[in-house]
């Protein structure tokens, strides 16, 4: 049957805002999308949200999804010590039951807040794969490739799993993409970067791996290898498949690079403001046309996976740096969590919501005090409203989402399921905070 919703404002991606706007879709693509006609809607189960703006579902461009568990594990320390002193030392005791667990968690705090699909790094993708598919969401998992991988222990076992992962999951549904996850040049060596690119691009996909992340990071690029991450790559004719993670530290030809090899980057602007990592060069960036995608990086170094805030923070903090109020207007920032997502995920998440397109859908709620009056609803979008004000998550036509209530996940228990897994590995650490 046809559905249809009916909402106040509808943004599809491009173009004005239309008032009184409607959608309809026949399983998970997009028939209709423009100003009510009553005959468009006819014959149509029909949801009605009045006074909402309806715009593209987000996409979250970053994150270790898992580490949900590990959420405020240690605060207010540099990226180095976060990692190797805490991260690292808590993450080994999670199982392949617990990463599930995880991941339900992580879905579940993305799809209330308006959230279809997302880019991951992390080990036990084969579960998360498994909650992805359960729950409906879109993914493009990257199972991660280093030394002392909890799950796999080697780099050459990582490989493996991530190859096996690869048969088993890429293309599910037209849902779940795979693609190969080396933590980063520092952590994986260049003969097995190597070959896992020849892997990747025989298999036409990509290469998501952290780059010029801090400072210290590209301090030691610069002495082991005499240039930066990004040119290493290039000389070592692999950057065409990289998707690189915070770009924070990247100098001009560095992002030329990026740009003449059409690459995005991926923004994770709460997770390294928290690090202390600094401030990516994004207005930059998208001169140079490169695809600036948000991501909120893993709950242990942001701690949330809010794409709505990561749209605030990048639309606020790069006016202020520069001391140019005309940067990153909504548009763009909107943008940067949507559309711009397709340079990643192809046909399989567009962030548009046009005729042919995938029916992912998000509304949010403008009939609260924080968003009356709505003079631009973009900007109360942007600058006003909070994730909870979502009320619907569409994902290829299947809501996810609706009025505080998961469809296809069941919160109470996974909640208590999750606080005991990570009291479990805290104490399987034998880990203290401070």
């Amino acid at each position: 049957m046809k559905q249809a919703l009916r909402v106040g404002w509808l943004y599809r991606g491009s173009g004005e805002v239309i008032e009184d706007g409607l959608i309809t879709w026949e399983g998970s693509h997009i028939v209709y999308s423009g100003k009510y006609r009553e005959e468009e809607a006819a014959d149509s189960n029909l949801i009605h949200y009045p006074r909402s703006i309806c715009v593209p579902a987000f996409a979250n461009g970053h994150t270790h999804i898992s580490e949900t568990l590990i959420r405020g594990l240690v605060d207010d320390v540099p990226l180095e010590i976060w990692l190797y002193d805490h991260v690292w030392q808590v993450e080994p005791q999670m199982t392949a039951n617990d990463a599930y667990v995880g991941a339900q968690l992580g879905i579940a705090e993305m799809v209330s807040s308006g959230t279809v699909a997302f880019v991951d790094q992390f080990y036990y993708s084969d579960q998360i794969a498994r909650a992805v598919s359960e729950t409906g969401m879109k993914a493009y998992l990257h199972p991660s490739i280093f030394d002392n991988n909890p799950e796999t222990g080697t780099i050459e076992a990582g490989l493996k799993e991530n190859l096996r992962v690869f048969d088993k999951w890429n293309n599910y549904e037209d849902r779940i993409k795979i693609g190969f996850g080396p933590h980063a040049l520092y952590s994986v060596p260049e003969d097995t970067f190597t070959e896992i690119y020849h892997a990747a691009d025989e298999r036409d996909t990509w290469i998501h791996t952290h780059v010029s992340e801090t400072t210290t990071e590209r301090a030691n690029a610069l002495k082991t290898w005499g240039m930066s991450t990004v040119k290493k790559f290039n000389e070592m004719g692999v950057l065409d498949r990289i998707l690189p993670a915070n770009g924070v530290h990247m100098d001009d030809e560095d992002l030329q690079l990026i740009a003449d090899h059409g690459l995005p980057i991926l923004h994770n602007l709460g997770s390294n403001l928290k690090i202390g990592s600094g401030i990516a060069p994004v207005p930059k960036m998208l001169d140079l046309g490169i695809p600036v995608v948000l991501g909120t990086d893993g709950n242990a170094s942001n701690n949330d996976l809010a794409v709505l805030e990561e749209i605030r923070l990048a639309a606020l903090i790069h006016k202020g740096i520069h001391q140019d109020p005309t940067l990153l207007p909504t548009r763009t920032v909107i943008n940067m969590a949507t559309s711009n997502h397709q340079t990643i995920f192809g046909e399989v998440y567009t962030g548009t919501l046009k005729h042919g397109h995938p029916a992912d859908i998000a509304v949010f709620n403008l009939d609260t005090v924080r968003s009356r009056p709505v003079i631009d609803p973009l900007s109360n979008l942007v600058y006003s409203i909070s994730p909870t004000d979502c009320q619907l998550t569409i994902s290829n036509g299947k809501i996810l989402y609706q009025d505080g209530e998961l469809t296809t996940v069941d919160l109470e228990p996974l909640l208590k399921k999750a606080q005991s897994v990570s009291e479990r590995m805290i104490a399987d650490a034998d880990y203290k905070r401070y």
